[in-house]
């Protein structure tokens, strides 16, 4: 009898098959009027400790910065919320040349501290990190100092600029920049015929006060590299625009101090001596400059790892009662989503199922269907249920009522879906021995005996291995005919 595998035998058989079509599925619609039951993954999770943010910074009187009375500063901290004090300028554009000169100096500093000094965008978003439509300076800041980049951020949100102090991403981070008063100086000018036409934007900094570094002779080169090439080594720093950043639509019409928009540390910092387009500003009386959100104290809720979204009951829409919002949405290391259930694979034809067994062999196949009756009857472990399980968390305090006011989310523009984070691989947790399965070592010693856990009885046809159900393959044979292929299909 010929044993081997005819395909042109296998390939006829599945043309005499009658031919199945899935069904379609029909449209629903949602008009949101009550909670629609979709599946909630980490998009509740409130704060243990909601921080306080103190934002008390403008005009002072001190003399931090500057030998005369009279200078911009205060306490800034990192936010989501915007805050902003700055003299309205009349609206610049790359195509324009401007130019800005100064002196700062750092009274405190705390870790992931960031502040923003320069050319600026009144319009912000919030919840961006940098200030989109921007040239200035990028102080970013520890417990030890700060550190300083000088950056162009485009209307198109695209940036170029450079690193003012040392600095290469992940091997080597100084906060060469003093925070115990020290006086730095500075100056900015903007060229836009530079670089052949396509702009250019030069830097200086400079302090009688901050010594030349010694360079640790044990450092990588490349670190020591860094060193020379930046502040206070180097002081004078240049940045050719990329071709097209100039046609970004890039318009400027403030100047002068806000912060960094993610949430993080206080910052103490003064500005004094300034120059706008080569005038002096008048500090010795307080400016007519606009001040937004610098002298405010509020819960930050948007804190990284913090999400609050899905349905609510009280957010108005134009064409019902309710709809459903996003709110205090944040980015966080595990992803969130809020979204329809998945389909139950019950409701496809019968016909339209897969094989049962991975073989066509009937001895192979069998333990299949007690595999599948086996896995519907055995619950599933408690940790997987749990991160599958539908949001029936009720609609948040009453905090939740309408629109965020901390982060304005009508300001959102887009949405991004995160699928849900993938199921550990290990599986040890869920065994009852997984211990008492290990070889133990040899030793000259008697080994005390092992705990091993009770072990349930194994279902007919069904060896265990560690605690894990395990089946008995038989030896699969080829198919000799096309009726064994319809005797095996019908079955």
């Amino acid at each position: 009898m010929n044993t081997h595998f005819r395909p042109e035998l296998f390939a006829a058989a599945l043309a005499l098959l009658p031919a199945t079509t899935p069904a379609q599925s029909p449209l629903k619609t949602e008009h949101f009027d009550r909670d629609p039951g979709w599946e909630g993954h980490n998009n509740r999770i409130e704060l243990a400790k909601v921080p306080i943010v103190k934002q008390d910074f403008g005009y002072s009187t001190t003399s931090f910065a500057s030998a005369a009375p009279g200078e911009i500063g205060g306490s800034v901290q990192r936010s989501t919320r915007p805050a902003m004090y700055a003299a309205e300028i009349a609206p610049k554009t790359l195509d324009d040349r401007f130019s800005a000169a100064g002196t700062f100096a750092i009274k405190a500093s705390g870790g992931s501290g960031g502040v923003f000094f320069g050319f600026v965008n009144a319009q912000q978003p919030g919840g961006s990190g940098r200030p989109i439509g921007s040239l200035g300076l990028d102080f970013d800041f520890e417990n030890k100092g700060g550190r300083l980049a000088v950056r162009l951020i485009t209307g198109a949100n695209q940036s170029c600029g450079t690193f003012i102090t040392p600095y290469l991403p992940g091997k080597y981070r100084t906060t060469p920049l003093k925070n115990d008063g020290t006086r730095y100086s500075w100056t900015l000018d903007y060229d836009p015929a530079g670089a052949n036409g396509q702009g250019r934007f030069t830097f200086h900094l400079r302090s009688d006060n901050h010594p030349l570094p010694v360079i640790d002779p044990a450092l990588p080169a490349a670190s020591q590299k860094e060193e020379r090439a930046r502040f206070p080594t180097t002081t004078k720093f240049e940045v050719d625009l990329p071709a097209g950043y100039k046609q970004q639509g890039t318009t400027i019409d403030r100047f002068g101090l806000m912060n960094m928009m993610k949430a993080g540390g206080v910052t103490q910092i003064y500005f004094a001596d300034l120059r706008l387009d080569g005038k002096p500003i008048d500090l010795s009386k307080e400016p007519e400059w606009i001040g937004a959100g610098n002298r405010d104290s509020y819960e930050d809720r948007e804190q990284t790892g913090a999400h609050t979204f899905g349905f609510s009951a009280q957010t108005p829409k134009p064409s019902g009662p309710a709809s459903p919002a996003v709110r205090c949405c944040e980015r966080r290391d595990r992803p969130a989503a809020h979204s329809l259930p998945p389909r139950p694979s019950s409701s496809l034809p019968r016909k339209a199922e897969a094989p049962r067994g991975s073989s066509p062999c009937r001895k192979s196949a069998a333990p299949s269907k007690s595999r599948e009756s086996a896995a519907r009857q055995s619950p599933a472990p408690p940790s997987r249920r749990a991160a599958g399980s539908r949001d029936k968390s009720s609609p948040g305090p009453s905090r939740d009522a309408g629109l965020c006011p901390a982060c304005r989310c009508a300001q959102i523009g887009s949405a991004q879906t995160l699928a849900s984070p993938p199921a550990s691989s290990s599986t040890d947790r869920y065994r009852g021995n997984s211990s008492s399965s290990a070889r133990p070592r040899k030793s000259s010693r008697t080994p005390p005996p092992a705990r091993v856990a009770p072990r349930m009885p194994s279902p007919p046809g069904r060896v265990r291995d560690g605690g894990i159900p395990r089946e008995r393959h038989a030896r699969r044979r080829p198919i000799s005919s096309v009726s064994e292929v319809l005797r095996l299909r019908s079955g």
